[in-house]
């Protein structure tokens, strides 16, 4: 979490892909270190449980892929990803 959370302040991500159940807590302790960088970065979060997309979209989620990952379901997610980032890039 901590990690992470220091490798997306430097690197300023335009896109954050968060896999919900990390090593040392959930992508939701570490958004909330970030908070203070909320809408700065998009965040796709890859999942294998249902019970997470409400608290997702709380957090500012706009797409969620499931586990096990397919090829379509991968597009899906990233497709709905890269078009949020493109819209936010055209109305700054």
């Amino acid at each position: 979490v901590d990690r992470g959370a220091a490798l997306i302040r430097q690197l300023r991500p335009e896109l954050v892909l968060l896999d919900i159940e990390i090593l040392d807590g959930t992508a939701f302790d570490l958004l909330d270190i970030l908070s203070d960088m909320r809408g700065t970065f998009t965040v796709s979060f890859i999942t294998t449980y249902d019970k997470y997309v409400r608290k997702g979209l709380e957090y500012g989620g706009v797409s969620f892929i499931d586990k096990p990952i397919s090829v379509s379901e991968f597009v899906r997610g990233m497709t709905l990803a890269i078009n949020h980032v493109l819209e936010r890039q055209r109305l700054k």
